[in-house]
């Protein structure tokens, strides 16, 4: 017993131990520092120009006064600091910091150190070469020198977009001379009304005695409407720097206010907008391939192929209706439960369909109908895939619906009745069992029929209370069970077995997982059959429930599914996470 107890022991502190370092390396996970020299000031004679980039959640101190370089303290000055989403701690810090000037020839920047939440980090070398000395250095004297401020702000790309096309949201700061920014009004940046796609993109490149700095973000129209950002303001100082590269502001305050930047989502037209519009916008051809054969039984499956290719800006909008609702199918054809998940490929996406013909009367699988939106004209266009024979046979194993029609009802000869049995097997007969004599027994009170069966009542109220009371205290000690996180999930489904039902299992709870740390779903504990049909919780639905169907009804080879689910989930798990870190 002091064996068990010593190893339950050991055991807790070993898994405790186990997950501070999972936690801290998580945590450091989120935590990355880059640096990066001004091509433009690689010239003899001119100091050099860097930029420092931090990579760190909100809640985690950068000691700028920590920064050095062989072993020496390196003046950096932020420049500004970046969320990456409104839904995500992640900030992109940077800073600017200045190296003397060099002879011309090649040269290695030795790693950078910076410490951040009491952690140092470094930077990887950098091999640059200084050119040639050039007419103009860009080092000049105070009195030569004559700061400036200007912010633009600008869309780059179209101006008025329709659900689910993107453009690009930019800042643009043009200075000249030492300044330090003091207030920033940057509306743009948090693109409300917008959805945005990736990450902020940094740049910062000089012309002339001229420094630029660039942000910008892609953002993608969601809903209509008139969005409008501005006016954007910054305001700074100018400042010199003594012999030991201290600050010395000066009275010299600079501004510069950008204009309000507009943009207009419209609404797809709802005049004459197709029945199987499902908001794919672009321009697109189509081709159907039949994957089966041509002749076929009643009762099996048609395989179909269906091909969209094209230009768009978003292949998530671009899906297939429903085939059954279409001119021609309904009726006549049924379609997999399971919707279509399209396979997306360069400037192509493919989608397999599974009908089932339902009469031997079909001669062709009809007309499949795709239509989409094309902005540049304004208009729908609707493609029409070309009518495919098919040569539908009876199934031996199913009785058709003519032959209960004409059986024979008078029965003129034992052949006919023997061949009427034969087709139709007898009801079973009716088996009629002895009726039991009643006994002196049966007129006696039973065990539990007296009346002092009362006093359980009371017992059973407790048994229920304390049972109620275990379930609480179970679930509270579940609720202190750390969940484990997709990432761990992820590691273990890549060393699961191939076609194994583990890994099955933890592909769908790596999914779901990841669609509750995306804020997706209320909970860790849903079906497939539970998620929504839309947007990427509906691709992540139909995966999962593709898995199951062919996992269970044995269609198709087991390496082949485990190969498919490998890499439409790998698709899924990228997808998620760049939704979760913005």
């Amino acid at each position: 017993m002091v064996a068990f107890l010593f190893y339950r022991l050991e055991l807790k502190w070993i898994l405790g131990f186990l997950g501070f370092i999972l936690i801290q390396s998580s945590v450091l996970a989120n935590i990355s520092v880059s640096a990066f020299l001004d091509p433009a000031t690689l010239h003899q004679g001119w100091p050099l120009k860097g930029t420092l980039e931090v990579t760190h959640n909100s809640d985690q101190k950068v000691e700028e006064s920590s920064a050095l370089l062989n072993d020496r303290f390196l003046k950096i000055d932020v420049l500004r600091s970046v969320r990456i989403s409104p839904d995500s701690p992640l900030t992109v810090s940077i800073y600017q910091f200045t190296l003397p000037p060099q002879n011309q020839g090649t040269y290695t920047l030795s790693s950078l150190s910076l410490k951040v939440d009491g952690k140092t980090f470094k930077t990887l070398p950098i091999t640059y070469e200084i050119q040639a000395p050039l007419a103009s250095p860009l080092v000049s004297s105070d009195e030569n020198l004559k700061s400036t401020l200007q912010l633009q702000a600008y869309s780059e790309g179209l101006k008025e977009l329709y659900p689910g096309q993107e453009t690009k949201l930019v800042y643009r700061y043009i200075y000249k001379g030492n300044i330090a920014l003091l207030k920033e009004v940057l509306p743009m940046l948090e693109a409300e009304g917008l959805q945005k796609v990736g990450r902020p993109d940094i740049r910062t490149w000089t012309e002339k005695d001229l420094s630029f700095f660039e942000i910008s973000q892609q953002v993608q129209a969601v809903k209509p409407g008139d969005y409008a950002w501005g006016p954007s303001r910054i305001e700074g100082v100018v400042y010199v720097e003594d012999a030991r590269g201290n600050k010395q502001f000066t009275a010299t305050h600079l501004s510069s206010q950008a204009p309000i930047v507009k943009l207009i989502v419209k609404p797809f037209p709802l005049e004459d907008q197709p029945a199987s519009f499902n908001g794919a916008f672009g321009e697109f051809t189509m081709d159907i391939n039949l994957l089966s054969a041509a002749t076929l039984n009643e009762g099996d499956p048609v395989f179909v192929r269906v091909s969209i290719k094209g230009k768009t800006s978003n292949w998530d909008s671009v899906s297939l209706p429903e085939i059954c609702c279409q001119p021609g199918f309904s009726g006549l054809f049924k379609e997999n439960d399971l919707p279509a998940v399209g396979r997306k490929e360069d400037h192509s996406k493919h989608f397999e369909i599974k009908l089932y013909p339902l009469s031997t009367d079909i001669k062709s699988l009809p007309s499949i109908q795709f239509s989409y939106f094309d902005p540049k004209s304004e208009e729908y266009k609707i493609l029409h895939s070309p009518p495919i024979a098919l040569t539908i046979s009876p199934s031996k194993n199913i009785l058709p619906t003519d032959r209960v029609s004409s059986l024979p009802i008078n029965f003129q000869s034992q052949e006919t009745l023997a061949e009427w049995i034969k087709s139709y097997q007898p009801l079973p007969s009716l088996a009629f069992y002895a009726m039991r004599s009643l006994e002196p027994a049966d007129l006696k009170n039973k065990i539990l029929g007296s009346w002092w069966v009362i006093g359980l009542i009371p017992l059973s109220l407790g048994v229920v209370g304390l049972q109620y009371k275990l379930q609480i205290s179970w679930k509270i000690q579940g609720r202190k069970v750390k969940k484990k996180t997709s990432l761990c999930i992820y590691k273990e489904m890549l060393k699961a077995p191939q076609n194994s039902p583990l890994f099955f299992e933890l592909l769908h709870r790596l999914l779901i997982q990841q669609l509750f740390e995306c804020g997706l779903i209320n909970h860790q504990e849903a079906l497939g059959v539970d998620l929504p049909l839309e947007g990427v919780a509906g691709e992540v639905r139909a995966l999962l429930l593709s898995i199951d169907f062919q996992r269970y009804s044995g269609a198709g080879s087991d390496e082949k599914l485990y190969f498919q689910a490998l890499e439409e989930g790998q698709r899924l798990y990228k997808k998620l996470q760049e939704i979760k870190y913005g």
